[in-house]
């Protein structure tokens, strides 16, 4: 694939079709505010895109910064927030999965880890209740089941890597938010170094031709889904 160099994904910049319409608090460590501010802003069925640091391989390679890179992407990561209709002041959670399985977090928990490095929150356009509620029942299934990690990017929901669940929960709903892209065919593939491109198929087993659904950016993949609308734009945090 004529792989050179070693390509470092930074905080992307304003973008036109990027206007946060809501402002937010600056800091990760700002419990409170992201509290008040998830609590105010937040619908059941909202995305929570981020960027942040999780070491796999006895801590040798960057699996969150090396999906970044891949898909020329703020963003290694999303979620689905749920919001609980009926209890009382209520935070906002957020249901997504990682290496060690499916999770649920507070959203203020959520963007608190100091892996955190930026955030954006997109919305479906017009997602009506019934359907915020399916997807919210399709995420909530998988807790309840313990679905593993999907670490090959398998297709198939026995297991999911985070944005597939994404994909999987609106498809339970009836709506198609983005089409899978060969791993050949990533965006970031070819600047990204030879040595972590081997980590990456050791750990991962994928090859050229496997259909994979990455976090996205302004262009390609879900963040990119036309069906989106912007909550939160880039949110770099410190």
């Amino acid at each position: 694939m004529g792989l050179t160099g070693c390509k470092s994904t930074s905080i992307a910049p304003a973008h036109p079709a990027d206007q946060r319409p809501n402002s937010a608090p600056l800091s990760r460590t700002d419990y409170s505010g992201w509290r008040d501010w998830g609590k105010a802003n937040l619908r059941t069925g909202d995305l929570v895109f981020m960027q942040s640091n999780h070491y796999i391989l006895l801590g040798t390679f960057n699996l969150t910064r090396f999906l970044a890179d891949i898909g020329d992407s703020p963003f290694s990561h999303v979620g689905i927030v749920v919001v609980m209709d009926g209890v009382e002041d209520a935070s906002p959670i957020v249901i997504d999965t990682a290496l060690n399985g499916m999770r649920v977090k507070k959203f203020e928990n959520f963007v608190y880890s100091k892996r955190t490095e930026v955030i954006s929150v997109r919305r479906v356009r017009g997602l009506d209740q019934a359907s915020a509620s399916k997807v919210a029942k399709y995420a909530q299934r998988h807790v309840d089941a313990d679905t593993p990690f999907d670490k090959g990017f398998d297709p198939g929901d026995d297991k999911l890597y985070c944005t597939e669940l994404v994909i999987e929960a609106f498809r339970s709903a009836g709506i198609h938010l983005a089409d899978p892209t060969p791993a050949g065919d990533l965006p970031g593939l070819g600047d990204v170094g030879p040595v972590q491109l081997r980590l990456a198929k050791k750990s991962t087993g994928l090859t050229e031709t496997d259909p994979v659904y990455l976090p996205g950016n302004f262009e390609t993949g879900l963040y990119a889904s036309p069906k989106l609308e912007t909550v939160l734009g880039v949110w770099p945090l410190r």
